[in-house]
């Protein structure tokens, strides 16, 4: 089972409390892992462009 999106957000936050990863390098970090997981469950590349489109605006 792998973890959920909050999980990986709530363990980052924990480990910036020290200033060991800026908070930038780990948003792409997670945007990254979930595109991963997502492209392992659809295996579609249109669709997993899309997703980072999404995602690029999302967090712009």
């Amino acid at each position: 089972m792998l973890p959920s999106a909050g999980v990986i957000i709530r363990l980052a936050t924990r480990s910036t409390a020290k200033h060991t990863i800026p908070p930038r390098i780990l948003i792409i970090i997670v945007i990254y892992i979930e595109g991963l997981v997502f492209r392992y469950f659809v295996k579609k590349e249109q669709d997993f462009i899309l997703f980072l489109m999404v995602k690029k605006f999302l967090f712009s």
